[in-house]
């Protein structure tokens, strides 16, 4: 179990509800594939308090290089109260010490910039910008890019 404040995180076993969280609908302008990556591993974001699923965490493991794409989706009504950056906190500081990872990496489309605001809150720097990095249905989108090390990890 990965304990945040105000989040827990478990390996997810409901694929129901990754769709429920992952999809067109509530990330009109993100690129869901990671998520859905026979190689990812996929973990529910829960509030402490109640139990209650509001997210998804998806880390996809490079071995030979020792790093890893982040993603994470939370339901949009849980979204603007700390949940993804108390999640995103917690899953970093794991996934650097159960992986054995030196660098975690992750973007957003530049239409979402609050998904920058909490890439920057848990120590990510930005790296800078890819264009049309991802397509999907609303067509094609420029992401901001993210990095943190293991040695940036407080």
């Amino acid at each position: 179990m990965i304990s945040g404040e105000k989040t827990i995180l478990l390996a997810l076993e409901d694929k129901s509800f990754l769709k429920k969280a992952v999809n067109e609908e509530n990330c009109p302008a993100a690129d869901t594939e990671p998520f859905f990556s026979k190689k990812a591993r996929v973990f529910a974001v829960e509030l402490r308090e109640t139990g209650e699923k509001v997210g998804v965490i998806a880390l996809s493991v490079d071995e030979k290089n020792r790093s890893g794409r982040f993603d994470i989706a939370v339901l949009p009504d849980m979204r603007g109260k700390g949940v993804g950056t108390d999640a995103s906190a917690a899953f970093l500081r794991f996934a650097f010490a159960e992986y054995g990872l030196n660098r975690i990496y992750a973007s957003h489309s530049v239409k979402n910039s609050a998904a920058g605001f909490v890439l920057r809150k848990t120590g990510m720097s930005y790296e800078g910008m890819s264009r049309e990095r991802f397509y999907n249905a609303s067509g094609y989108h420029d992401t901001h890019n993210y990095a943190i090390l293991k040695r940036e990890v407080v």
